[in-house]
């Protein structure tokens, strides 16, 4: 896991975000872009599981917007 979370930890601490939120979100992160491909796996439902990235992806972009330094 510390191979997908290190990545995207950097990218959120660079945007200014401080380091426990930058862990935390990095691994929700992680595990909802793991867990989408097994839910698509299991319910066949590309539609659904879309739809559940776009969600996520809206989201990280408002925490982004709110927890990131203003400027970076």
């Amino acid at each position: 896991m510390e191979n997908w979370l290190d990545p995207v930890v950097e990218i959120n601490l660079a945007l200014g975000v401080p380091e426990p939120l930058a862990r935390a979100h990095a691994r929700l992160g992680v595990a909802i872009t793991r867990g989408l491909p097994l839910d698509l796996l299991a319910m066949r439902d590309v539609k659904a599981v879309d739809d559940a990235m776009y969600a996520f992806i809206d989201i990280y972009v408002g925490w982004l917007r709110q927890h990131a330094a203003p400027g970076a």
